[in-house]
């Protein structure tokens, strides 16, 4: 990943090699993790403080938080149980999505959250139309861009993507068009690749010396499968069918206050 970010330009968010210019696109992307890139804008706020009152009503309790952040790795003892109810069931699932962000997709140093992501997690039955997937992957163009400018000394966000590159690539053996999350499909137990180790100077030279990047045609056929499959997901959702037996109670507003 070093040696990718030493190529990464922010102004055209592409990696710019000897041969051309080559990006993960929004439908690799899409493909790749199972959210789409595209849909309404996520009411982020982060200088939204909430209070104990709206936290208690969204994850059940009050987590440790400072400035409207929180270490994401405290919320893994929020779904330790069984849930009693639809509600205590829908706070569950908000502090699930908040490790996700935290530890994934829109990541912040030493480990911690944007409580404010809850603001779009009051409905969980509208969250699906939500653009999380583009937020996401500008939260990856973002990073590299810091990296590339020396501003940052680490890669953030969804960085596995960039497996699809076809310069990295890992032989996926999965048939599951349902297997969810849709990057499970790339995990070990459905991956053939050799192990590629070196040093950063090993893959300066490979990378000067590469004629060009292709998308193994494996690869192409199974992200058409993951896409299909994740529209029928949307589908689901849109309708109101979700992964729990019960319907969803209607969201009661949470109280927040402006610092």
């Amino acid at each position: 990943m070093t040696a990718l970010a030493e190529r990464w330009w922010d102004t055209t968010n592409t990696f710019h090699l000897c041969f051309g210019e080559v990006t993960v696109t929004p439908l690799d992307f899409a493909a790749f993790i199972g959210l789409r890139v595209g849909g309404e804008p996520i009411p982020f706020d982060p200088s939204t403080d909430l209070d104990d009152t709206a936290l208690r009503w969204f994850l059940g309790r009050v987590p440790r938080h400072s400035g409207g952040v929180a270490e994401y790795g405290q919320f893994t003892a929020y779904w330790d149980h069984e849930p009693a109810d639809d509600a205590e069931a829908a706070q569950m699932a908000r502090a699930y999505l908040l490790y996700l962000f935290g530890a994934s997709l829109f990541p912040l140093r030493r480990s911690r959250v944007h409580l404010s992501y809850l603001a779009g997690l009051v409905d969980l039955r509208q969250a699906g139309r939500l653009d999380w997937g583009g937020v996401a992957l500008c939260t990856l163009y973002c990073f590299l861009g810091a990296a590339s400018r020396g501003v940052g000394d680490t890669i953030g966000g969804y960085w596995r993507a960039y497996e699809v590159l076809g310069m990295f690539p890992p032989e996926n053996t999965c048939t599951n068009p349902h297997l969810l999350p849709c990057a499970l499909a790339w995990g070990k137990e459905y991956r053939r690749a050799k192990e590629r180790r070196g040093q950063v100077m090993t893959f300066r030279r490979w990378l000067d010396n590469i004629t060009g990047v292709t998308v193994p045609r494996e690869w192409a056929e199974q992200a058409i499968m993951l896409m299909v499959g994740m529209r029928q997901l949307l589908k689901n959702c849109a309708k109101g069918r979700t992964l729990q037996t019960r319907p969803v109670p209607e969201p009661a507003p949470p109280v927040a206050s402006q610092v």
